[in-house]
């Protein structure tokens, strides 16, 4: 993945991100293995970590989060995402971590009327091996004009008063953050917005 546009921001470790844009021809090649028409695409779940009650199952529906999901386990598509990863990971120096798996890939489907995702982050920890989400990645698959609403967002506290700030992702563009960082996906208002989204993990955090 080229340095050329890649955007760090802020200087701590934990509130910093990187975007990049993915080439074209790049672009094309992971649709033409992807083939989106043919995914089948379900209703997104929450993990557990956002469950009302403990004695629910580990995943489940809520308005939290509202939008189509499939899961991408193409190798192709999987070595692709995790070298992004741990390319990033190097590019950005403030961050350096231990990384040592991902995620099968997801395919996301925001659709007009409302499809969203509300504030999260994506942190979540596994006991056997001891390991921990270091890393999120958005893939915006969509071009601008063919969605309304969707704005992905972080928010923070800067002096003791929220932050919400704005990242414009166009067709293309590939976002890696910490996995820590709140973020939410604003209501699809028209149109269709398609994303990748994948999770690199590594050792728990010392």
């Amino acid at each position: 993945m080229s340095d050329i546009d890649a955007q760090s921001f802020s200087n701590s470790q934990f509130f910093t991100y990187r975007k990049t844009r993915i080439p074209e021809d790049t672009m094309r090649e992971l649709l033409d293995i992807i083939d989106p028409d043919s995914l089948d695409l379900k209703d997104a779940q929450v993990s557990s970590a956002y469950q009302p009650e403990p004695d629910n199952l580990e995943k489940y529906h809520s308005d939290k989060r509202q939008c189509k999901v499939a899961t991408i386990k193409n190798k192709n598509i999987g070595n692709f995402v995790y070298q992004q990863f741990n390319e990033c990971n190097i590019a950005t120096k403030v961050w350096q971590y231990d990384l040592n798996f991902h995620e099968y890939v997801q395919y996301l489907r925001y659709t007009g009327g409302g499809n969203h995702f509300d504030w999260h982050d994506d942190m979540m920890l596994s006991q056997e091996p001891p390991r921990t989400r270091k890393l999120s990645m958005t893939i915006m698959l969509s071009h601008p004009n063919e969605y309304e609403g969707g704005e992905f967002e972080f928010g923070s506290m800067i002096e003791g008063k929220p932050n919400v700030k704005e990242v414009s992702l166009d067709y293309g563009d590939i976002l890696i953050f910490p996995s820590i960082m709140q973020h939410r996906v604003k209501p699809v208002t028209s149109g269709v917005r398609n994303v990748l989204v994948s999770w690199a993990w590594g050792p728990l955090f010392r």
